[in-house]
């Protein structure tokens, strides 16, 4: 992915269930209060085999979600390298009674979920497909299920021409499941309007390198359940419990109808996992909201801009887990331009830590950290993207934000696939700055 392209611009807390759909609990307003520390270590959150994986902004303060400019073009990561083990395609043209080969492709994702078993690899072809569907089949620790764009961004789910009543695009209920490269486009929903994107409920799974756009844009998500871009559920509806889910360099935008609206979220978590290298702005809620039984979560290397909630949420509440969100390790974010900058709210433990973090421009003053717990080695200034106003979110020269990452946590790949640390450091944020 060329580092010379621009990505796209959009202009975009939570309702009372216990089911860990996005917008299941409002955000709370109130100050933060710590709870016990869970009982849970800080080292559980480890997965079983994961492996496979400018010029500068003007000097003007940031102002709300007005000011982000007209969309730019935007770049999808490389594909990635092929699995081995049994492989399943899926194309526009193909037929649910085929078998799901390379020459006689099946029609629908969810068809290809059925015929999936562990160790298979689902081939998707670029193309448009109707979302509101499910998908079940579960991997296994050592031979992962991985549904893949064969062109990054490629393979794009839109809303179906007929309104089946479900409100999530892609439901992915399979435990040990990759899915990677799509594009989640709710733009053109008319009767049917998505409450969430991706939602995955299943232990082990990771969404990754996918573009989810214009989800929950309807104001009834307001009033109603809320909505998601990417969300990681701790509803896991086959009697498990969903831990320990990774959600990877995804680019999320518009969420949520414009304005403010405490119930709509880009990224929405859950339960244990990790989120890295996402892109996210112009969300009415928050940018990046933690619920629920959210804990053992480590945020790194994020960017979140222009979020009318703010930017990062830790907090737990309708839970099923006691002792709120704790042992979150929030590190190497750029948090920039959002109503709030980093806050703890609810119920939280006393083992969250936040190192190294640029969190800058809160339109609410005072309120760049509102955390119980401390914080240290706060990065200062303007992180000088290369187009702030047109929604480039890549560091610019003279950035506060180069070389000065901490290597600890840090992704070995920026979002945009590009090794890192390039110069003397890590940067901070989803991007690394070529040398």
């Amino acid at each position: 992915m060329s580092s010379s392209m621009t990505m796209k611009t959009a202009v975009v807390m939570t309702a009372v269930a216990v089911l860990g759909i996005a917008g299941c609990a409002t955000s709370p307003s109130k100050a933060p209060t710590a709870a016990d520390p869970t009982t849970r270590n800080p080292g559980q959150g480890s997965p079983p085999v994961m492996a496979d994986s400018q010029t500068p902004s003007s000097s003007a303060s940031p102002s709300p979600a007005s000011q982000i400019g007209t969309p730019a073009s935007a770049t999808a990561p490389s594909s990635p390298s092929p699995s081995l083990g049994r492989h399943l395609y899926v194309a526009p043209s193909g037929s649910e009674s085929n078998p799901g080969t390379k020459e006689m492709p099946v029609k629908t994702i969810a068809k290809a979920s059925t015929l999936a078993r562990p160790g298979t690899t689902v081939h998707v072809a670029a193309g448009t497909y109707p979302g509101d569907f499910v998908t079940n089949a579960a991997g296994s620790a050592t031979a992962r299920i991985r549904y893949i764009s064969d062109t990054p961004w490629g393979a794009r789910i839109v809303p179906p021409s007929v309104p089946t009543g479900r409100t999530i695009a892609w439901d992915n209920r399979g435990r040990y499941v990759d899915i990677v490269g799509f594009t989640v486009d709710g733009t053109s929903a008319a009767d049917t309007k998505w409450a969430n994107g991706i939602v995955t409920r299943a232990a082990y799974s990771r969404i990754m390198n996918n573009h989810v756009h214009h989800i929950a844009n309807s104001s009834a998500y307001c009033d109603r359940m809320g909505g998601s871009g990417v969300n990681a559920s701790n509803d896991s509806r086959d009697g498990t419990r969903a831990e320990h889910i990774d959600l990877l360099a995804n680019v999320v935008h518009h969420i949520g109808p414009a304005g403010y609206c405490n119930k709509t979220h880009g990224v929405y978590m859950s339960v244990s996992g990790t989120l890295k290298n996402n892109v996210v702005y112009g969300i009415a809620g928050w940018g990046i909201h933690l619920w629920h039984d959210a804990r053992n979560v480590d945020i790194v290397n994020n960017t979140v801009v222009r979020s009318q909630g703010g930017g990062i949420l830790v907090a737990g509440g309708d839970a099923t887990l006691p002792g709120g969100a704790d042992y979150c390790r929030v590190m190497n974010n750029i948090v920039y331009g959002n109503r709030q900058g980093i806050s703890e709210q609810g119920m939280y433990g006393t083992h969250n830590t936040y190192v190294n973090n640029l969190s800058q421009g809160a339109w609410m003053s005072g309120y760049d950290y509102s955390l119980g717990n401390p914080h240290s080695r706060d990065i200062t200034g303007k992180p000088r993207f290369m187009d702030d106003a047109g929604g480039d979110y890549r560091l610019g020269t003279g950035s506060p934000g180069l070389d000065v990452g901490l290597s600890d946590l840090a992704p070995e790949e920026d979002v945009e696939g590009r090794p890192r640390p390039q110069g003397r450091a890590f940067d901070l944020g989803a991007y690394e700055r070529p040398v």
